[in-house]
């Protein structure tokens, strides 16, 4: 069976990212990002990003699914860093969340931070939060691979995760083998 999207149309699967707003969606994009052939992960991979309007402004919320595999997730990094920085506009806090496959010391994450001016520095939410924040595998945690960032404006004040992510009237079945994040974020006027 394949799953038909304008950029998943020639895969048996694409990994899915997506975005539950109840704000005004004032524009939306996607891309695909670059594909890796490996044994380990042949689905296409892509980021949805939406500009939505809120009370303090706009805001651009961002959601990813990266590779299983190293080197792809390292190209995957390097295109998704480079989207976010070409549609980051003045004044607009961008929020960037997803399953990174990646552990928060690995090489995959640095671009988020390292070697950047400190004002296109992505801010990790867990550094507002208690624990290690463990989101993987949901029924026992024993890494953290599922982040939400930020930048320009946009500040955490605090994160856990969740385990609330059981399919309802089914006790014995997880919606999903990761814990989810929760983040709570103040956004600052940057104009």
């Amino acid at each position: 069976m394949k799953r038909v999207s304008p950029f998943c149309r020639n895969s048996l699967y694409c990994a899915s990212c997506p975005l539950i707003i109840y704000a005004k969606v004032t524009n939306i994009s996607t891309i695909a990002l670059p594909s890796f052939s490996d044994q380990a992960d042949a689905h296409q991979r892509v980021v949805v990003a939406a500009t939505i309007s809120t009370s303090c402004g706009h805001v651009q919320a961002v959601s990813t699914h990266l590779s299983l595999s190293d080197r792809g997730r390292i190209r995957q990094t390097r295109a998704l860093r480079n989207f976010l920085d070409g549609c980051l506009q003045a004044g607009v806090p961008q929020i960037l969340g997803g399953d990174f496959n990646a552990e928060p010391k690995s090489s995959t994450l640095s671009p988020f931070w390292e070697d950047r001016p400190s004002s296109m520095r992505f801010i990790d939410s867990w550094t507002k939060a208690q624990g290690e924040g463990l989101t993987f595998a949901s029924f026992r945690p024993t890494k953290r691979i599922d982040y939400i960032l930020m930048r320009n404006g946009a500040l955490p004040v605090r994160a856990t995760t969740s385990a609330d992510t059981w399919l309802e009237g089914d006790a014995e079945m997880k919606a999903s083998d990761h814990l989810m994040v929760v983040a709570d974020i103040v956004i600052h006027s940057l104009r």
